[in-house]
């Protein structure tokens, strides 16, 4: 299963659903509507896994919501190569 790392996200959602036409070419048509599990994204958003603040005009060329991700998909490899079930961070 994947984690969301970060923070919770805006809650502009504008997604697309693909139609094949007879020509082959594919038409996406915009739509308003994003569900996930059953709960609206648009003006809600997603929250975060493990939340890690950011403000971009302090990074100075840092990313700690890189970092955090980085350490946690490198956790999860190391358990799962020691057959170790990974728990929540």
């Amino acid at each position: 299963m994947a984690r969301l790392v970060g923070e919770r996200t805006a809650g502009a959602y504008l997604g697309g659903g693909p139609s094949c036409l007879s020509d082959g070419s594919l038409l996406v048509i915009a739509m308003s509507e994003g569900r996930v599990d059953g709960e609206r994204l648009e003006g809600r958003g997603v929250a975060p896994d493990i939340e890690v603040p950011f403000d971009f005009r302090y990074a100075a060329g840092a990313d700690p919501q890189l970092d955090r991700a980085l350490e946690v998909l490198s956790r999860q490899t190391s358990e799962k190569k020691k057959g170790v079930r990974p728990l929540n961070p």
